[in-house]
């Protein structure tokens, strides 16, 4: 079975995905020798290999460093520039706000469970970045 796949071929591949993602990662490299950010950049590369119209990506920015961050959110945004609808799982408004367009904000105290939602148009900076929002 192994000897019948194009090594050559995914190895370029994953090299042309890795440089579309500005990624410091290499084909070769052993993802268990990696950082949290060059992980999150291997998965974002995974999911341009099947070219979806939707990418959900849950808490992406969690556990790793703040360049890692910046790495994260311009990848999450050069996505959505190909034209790729994205969605946003996350519990840091700020990373939202820098690369969404709509927000949704599910917000849960003991039984009470509330939904916000709304279009952004500027950054907002309040405490919570919630003032743009309007109930549903």
């Amino acid at each position: 079975f192994f000897s019948r796949l194009k090594h050559t071929a995914m190895n370029d591949r994953a090299a042309e995905l890795f440089g579309e993602l500005q990624s410091e990662t290499r084909p070769n490299d052993l993802v268990e020798r990696m950082s949290g950010g060059q992980r999150q950049a291997v998965a974002l590369a995974r999911t341009r290999l099947s070219d979806p119209k939707i990418v959900l990506l849950d808490e992406p920015t969690a556990a790793i460093s703040i360049r890692q961050v910046a790495g994260i959110l311009a990848r999450i945004k050069q996505l959505k520039e190909t034209g790729h609808a994205v969605i946003l799982v996350s519990h840091r408004m700020m990373d939202v706000f820098e690369c969404c367009d709509r927000v949704a904000v599910l917000h849960a105290v003991g039984d009470r469970r509330r939904c916000a939602a709304g279009r952004q148009r500027t950054p907002r900076r309040s405490r919570h970045g919630l003032r743009s929002l309007r109930p549903v």
